[in-house]
């Protein structure tokens, strides 16, 4: 692991084809099940495929294993998710950055799901976000700025109840210490108005969605 700077897991949901995946050769790509397809596709080999391997094509399957990539089994009747198995598994191999891809899909309990997965207690220290092209997400505790471009649309939905204390800077509607309630659509479609932009919080949790151009970011380590 030691060659590798953060591990990139694909789920088996849509990626934006406009816009490009920015991937080197220092990500360690882990396949959730038929997430292995999109790895697949772009001439690229997972290091990690794991999962009950039930929605894999068989021709993937058999590509992977005359690869010699490792594969990680787990039966079908389980308590999580192939997704949530991954990301367990990178934070078990101690990879501080993660990024999540194709988590997105026709499934609204599956996307919602896989959404939660950034509030996991067991992330601890290490830097976790969605990414699949232009639309990033983030799981925010108390801080957080980020790189945009101008013109960029910001969502702050408060997650697991009420967010309190909330302080934004850069974002054409300021919120000045104020209160985010889940069932109001107060935090929707802001905008950048000047990059970098930063968003502060005293109680509670924000989902943070970051919705770019394609000429942005593919998947992007936020630097």
């Amino acid at each position: 692991m030691a060659t590798f700077e953060r591990a990139v897991i694909f789920a088996n949901g849509d990626i934006i084809a406009d816009y490009p995946l920015e991937l080197s050769e220092k990500d360690f790509l882990i396949a959730a099940d038929g997430g292995a397809a999109h790895i697949l596709r772009r001439g690229l080999t997972p290091h990690l495929l794991m999962g009950d391997l039930d929605s894999i094509s068989r021709s993937d399957l058999a590509f992977c294993e005359a690869e010699n990539v490792e594969i990680l089994s787990f039966p079908k009747d389980k308590d999580e998710t192939d997704l949530e198995l991954a990301l367990k598994e990178a934070l078990d191999r101690g990879f501080q950055e993660i990024v999540l891809t194709a988590v997105f899909g026709d499934l609204p309990d599956h996307t919602l799901g896989n959404l939660a997965l950034l509030g996991m207690p067991e992330i601890g220290s290490a830097r976790l976000f969605i990414s699949d092209g232009g639309r990033h997400v983030f799981y925010v505790k108390d801080e957080i700025t980020l790189d945009a471009q101008v013109g960029d649309r910001v969502s702050l939905l408060p997650w697991n109840g009420i967010a309190a204390g909330i302080r934004t800077e850069g974002l054409r509607y300021a919120l000045q210490n104020e209160t985010l309630y889940p069932w109001k659509s107060r935090g929707i479609s802001n905008v950048v108005e000047r990059s970098p932009f930063r968003v502060l919080l005293d109680e509670g949790a924000l989902m943070l969605f970051h919705f770019t151009k394609p000429s942005a970011y593919g998947i992007d380590h936020y630097d």
